[in-house]
């Protein structure tokens, strides 16, 4: 199996705690490459335990976001309000996602996602 290179943009309880673990129980199978939060100490705690360099650690999602693809999928774990925004930026750059819920506020930002992710 091919391993899979991972942003995520959010690093509370669900992005670190929950859906990076993968990456220490099947490393051959998920590397985390770069990591995005809005708390410094969040960000530097990523960094530290999966071996993200620097020029790889974010300050927001938005600021990963507008550098050229760094990984095959995106985790996107960030304030609910903020997923439309940052799944769109995401799926412009081609990641494929793992998008928290609520995918967006209405409807028709939901399908937005989905016409952009098909």
């Amino acid at each position: 199996m091919k391993q899979i290179t991972v942003a995520i943009a959010g690093l509370g309880s669900r992005g670190l705690d929950a859906y990076a673990r993968y990456a220490d129980e099947a490393p051959d199978e998920m590397k985390i490459v770069t990591v995005a939060d809005i708390l410094p100490d969040r960000v530097e705690r990523a960094a530290k335990k999966y071996n993200v360099p620097a020029d790889r650690c974010f300050a927001s999602a938005e600021e990963m976001f507008e550098q050229e693809k760094l990984a095959d999928a995106a985790f996107i774990c960030t304030m609910d309000q903020d997923h439309y925004r940052e799944a769109k930026a995401a799926l412009l750059k081609g990641y494929d996602l793992l998008l928290e819920k609520p995918i967006a506020a209405s409807q028709e930002e939901c399908e937005t996602i989905l016409n952009k992710a098909q």
